[in-house]
């Protein structure tokens, strides 16, 4: 299992990086910031972003889910009760979304 916390101690935040390196598969939760930095690890991990997840609508940052999923092509998940109004997939409770194994 590979797991990273990303901090973004200027915001008092962190993001979440959760892959499988036997499988080559990864996903970033949470992402903020500069999407390249997430680019750049699953890169260097010898992985492929398969999910891009933003777990709620984020006062306290600005999320670079979007940017992300918009520079990788990678599916942007939300939770159901996100309202937004941008392409995403919606996540429902109790989903299971494998990364790896």
């Amino acid at each position: 299992m590979y797991f990273r916390q990303v901090l973004h101690p200027e915001k008092a935040c962190a993001s979440y990086m959760i892959g499988c390196p036997t499988r080559g598969v990864c996903a970033v939760i949470d992402p903020q910031g500069d999407p390249q930095v997430y680019v750049s690890q699953v890169e260097q991990n010898g992985m492929a972003l398969r999910s891009i997840i933003d777990t709620h609508t984020h006062a306290d940052h600005v999320s670079c889910a979007r940017d992300l999923a918009a520079l990788t092509g990678v599916p942007l998940y939300v939770g159901p009760g996100a309202s937004v109004r941008f392409p995403h997939r919606t996540l429902p409770d109790g989903h299971i979304l494998e990364v790896g194994n």
